[in-house]
């Protein structure tokens, strides 16, 4: 399954293409940020962060904590610093608004490599609780 970058508009991303070929990564433009229970947990997905994305949330700083749990967070904003409106910890990477084609392909790779372990981390998770399962039910039956 292709990984998902999720984005207000294709100026938050400079309209680049993130892989070699354009479908290497799905990208949609989305009005509001979405919530974590509206992601597909086993997909890799990125959410690039700007003002428009934020002044959508009733309360955007748990909203961005609860995503950071199954999406990598990428923020965009207007200083070459996170400010307040993106909580400590949330972030995998931040880009000013004036950041070069460059700097943004790397920052939205690296938060695409990061994503992809959070749902590799995920999918173990699941495994693992799985079998425990399936171990149990075998020795309750005494195998």
């Amino acid at each position: 399954m292709r990984p998902l970058l999720l984005a207000a508009s294709a100026a938050a991303y400079n309209g680049l293409e993130l892989g070699r070929r354009r479908e290497d990564v799905e990208v949609r433009h989305v009005p509001a940020l979405p919530s974590s229970s509206s992601l597909d947990g086993a997909r890799a997905t990125v959410v690039l962060v700007d003002e428009a994305l934020l002044a959508t949330a009733v309360n955007p700083e748990k909203r961005l904590m609860d995503l950071a749990r199954v999406a990598a967070i990428v923020g965009r904003g207007r200083s070459d610093v996170p400010d307040d409106a993106f909580p400590s910890g949330v972030l995998t990477s931040f880009l000013p608004a004036d950041a070069s084609d460059e700097l943004v392909r790397i920052a939205l790779q690296g938060a695409l490599r990061h994503a992809t372990a959070l749902r590799d981390e995920r999918t173990a998770r699941t495994e693992a609780e799985r079998r425990q399962a399936q171990l149990i039910q075998l020795s309750e039956v005494g195998v």
